[in-house]
């Protein structure tokens, strides 16, 4: 890349943003994925276990 053709700034504010947006999704992925674990491990604290599904009832 040529620092000296005109459209450099653009391309240098282009390239921020997008570092800037790929760590803000990075961040908010993370920081939903710590969220998920912490909600799981007080479920597992307070006994909570998933439910068997119902039993088909069979036609006789």
């Amino acid at each position: 890349m040529s620092f000296t053709a005109p459209h450099v700034g653009f391309v240098l504010v282009s390239y921020g943003f997008s570092t800037l947006v790929l760590c803000g999704l990075t961040a908010i992925v993370l920081w939903q994925a710590r969220s998920a674990a912490n909600r799981l491990k007080d479920l597992e604290a307070r006994a909570v276990r998933r439910r068997k599904p119902a039993k088909p009832v069979n036609p006789a």
